[in-house]
This record gives structure tokens, sequence and C-alpha cells, in this order.
């Protein structure tokens, strides 16, 4: 079946719901489960900007990073509730790009993404899981939301 699956996520409740599809998938059949969570890094000058905007208690919090942390954190929580190992992949860049990156670096059997994250809107596909199923030379599961 599936041994090696490849999953996006930025934390949206859509692409949380993808990692458990796929996580699940993983414990039925074996093999591995790569989860990829891309991300633009802020400047120095983005850091200071938004933290001289916070009050004086929260300037310390702003991490750059910790967006993608908490993400994968979360994919991570999921794979060991589902009793697999979750192979972390946080790619700098652009999201489709990434996973399509990550899914040929690892021959991944199976693209599995959620039917639109944080920026979609609207009653149909997101922008990177419709690049996905248009641009992969593989198989791509796109998960949606239980109404």
């Amino acid at each position: 079946m599936f041994s090696t699956i490849v999953v996006g996520t930025d934390g949206s409740a859509n692409s949380e719901a993808a990692v458990r599809v796929a996580a699940e998938m993983v414990s039925l059949g074996g093999g591995k489960l790569h989860v990829v969570s891309a991300y633009h890094p802020l400047s120095a000058a983005d850091v200071t900007s938004i933290r001289s905007s916070l009050p004086e208690e929260f300037r310390e919090v702003i991490d750059a990073d910790g967006a993608v942390r908490d993400r994968l954190r979360s994919a991570g929580r999921i794979g060991q509730h589902a009793g697999i190992e979750i192979v972390e992949h946080p790619v700098e860049g652009d999201a489709t790009e990434s996973v399509l990156d990550v899914a040929e670096e690892v021959d991944a059997d199976l693209i599995v993404v959620g039917s639109r994250g944080l920026r979609g809107l609207r009653r149909t596909l997101g922008s990177v899981s419709t690049r996905l199923v248009h641009h992969s030379n593989r198989s791509v599961l796109v998960v949606h939301p239980k109404p």
C-alpha cells in the first residue's frame, strides 16, 4: 500500500485533520510519516517591530521560529497517539514546493493535505492543495473537514 507518506501542515484545523488521517494510514499499514511545515522567517526588523507594538510583559515571548515548532510538535502528538514515529521537516519557502521537494527526497508513495488552510476562506480547494493535485507526480489525498 502506502509505506512512505508526506503530509503538509500549516497548523489549521484542516491540516491537522490531514495529519490525523495520514497517521492513521501509517499506523494501519506500517511505514513512515513525514510532516512538512513550510515557513517564511521573520527578519530582525519584523521581530523588533512586532515586539515594540506589544505590552512590555509580552515582548520576550515573540519567537520567529515558534509557529513552525508548534505545528510540528502538534503533529508529533498526533503521531504519538497513533503509535507511530513522525519525521519532522521544517522547510523555509513556499508550502507547495516544500511538500513536493520532501516527497521527492523521501520517495513518498502518497501526499496528504487538508482541503484548505488558514487563508482558504472560500468553498473551493485551497491554493496549496490545488497546486499539489495539479503538479505532483505522486498520488495526493485531499482531506476535507467533516460538516
